[in-house]
């Protein structure tokens, strides 16, 4: 194309199909810049904002206020009602205060809950809540009542405890009976919830927990492992400063004695404050309580990193039973471990 025919050419001579395709990739590709090309036009914002949204990370009140006040409650907003409805697929929910601060942030952080309601990923921590308290007011109930009712359905699901009415912490409440990954922070030793509920959560694949505090350790991990589901496929221990097992136990957690599904997961400052081991996944304190990593970093995606090492291990044992039965075969029959062999 010569210079003249550069100089000449305007976005609009694309086909808008074309440049759909092309404002869409961006926002795919780059955040940053896809809410640069979200204030191009309105055609432009209407193409690349429900991409923009697809992933939605709240870490303080100040957010938590602007989402609601621009988006979900502006009656000057083009958005139609159910716009976050249909394009949120991940959420990250994070906020505090205290008093009225408290309760301004609760009926936020439930009106964003009440628009984002086909959330298929939810990390929602819970940090301001204190499990052993009763509904403390208006809002406190509503806001537990609609976390424990049938108003969510997520898939992947990081939620702390105290969400739930002091009554109501066992796993047949029905924010539970689509989830597949199911993370659980627990602030002490077993907390409240009803550990038992677990092996009727029929999708449940992936499981993490992390007691903060308390001592944790091998007949912890046994327990937890045998309420769970058959289909279990794996289990994470996390384990902090606070609450590390005795090195002996930790060895046997980590190289998979107790089930070969569960793995050690390490959460330390950083990576070299933690020795390298293959059979341990790592994630940095900081990133394990915003979340962050589960929406937006794949290189984050502790899961996978635990399947490769569970499946490892399922072949390794694999291969051990083989070499075994050959081994019996050829003591107590030598003539059919020679045809076997072949």
């Amino acid at each position: 194309m010569d210079r003249d025919a550069i100089e000449q050419f305007c976005f609009a001579d694309l086909p808008e199909d074309l440049g759909r395709l092309i404002f869409q990739s961006i926002a795919e590709s780059d955040r940053e810049t896809g809410l640069s090309c979200a204030l191009v036009s309105r055609r432009v914002n209407a193409w690349v904002e429900p991409i923009l949204f697809r992933e939605v990370v709240i870490m303080s009140d100040n957010q938590l206020s602007n989402l609601c006040d621009r988006v979900i409650t502006d009656s000057k907003s083009r958005k139609s009602q159910d716009f976050l409805a249909l394009h949120v697929k991940s959420l990250v929910l994070i906020f505090g205060g205290f008093g009225k601060t408290w309760d301004a942030a609760l009926k936020n952080a439930l009106t964003v809950l009440k628009a984002c309601s086909k959330v298929d990923r939810l990390a929602l921590p819970g940090y301001g809540f204190r499990s052993g308290d009763s509904a403390s007011g208006s809002t406190t109930q509503t806001f537990r009542e609609f976390v424990a009712g049938a108003n969510l359905s997520p898939r992947q699901l990081f939620i702390g405890g105290a969400l739930f009415p002091p009554d109501q912490q066992h796993f047949s409440c029905s924010i539970f009976q689509n989830v597949t990954h199911l993370e659980l922070p627990c602030p002490r030793l077993w907390d409240r919830w009803d550990w038992d509920g677990l092996r009727y959560l029929t999708n449940l694949t992936h499981l993490s927990t992390f007691v903060y505090r308390g001592p944790v350790g091998l007949n912890w991990v046994s327990k937890t492992v045998a309420m769970s589901p058959r289909h279990l496929r794996v289990f994470i221990f996390w384990v902090g400063p606070l609450s590390t097992p005795p090195s002996d136990e930790m060895e046997l957690i980590r190289d998979g004695a107790v089930d070969p599904r569960v793995v050690l997961g390490s959460i330390g400052d950083s990576h070299s404050s933690v020795p390298a081991h293959p059979y341990t996944v790592f994630l940095c304190y900081e990133d394990f309580t915003c979340r962050k990593y589960s929406l937006q970093n794949d290189h984050w995606d502790f899961w996978t990193l635990a399947e490769g090492i569970v499946d490892e291990r399922l072949q390794r044992n694999l291969q051990v039973r083989c070499l075994a039965t050959l081994y019996s075969c050829h003591v107590f029959n030598p003539d059919y471990a020679k045809k076997a062999s072949t």
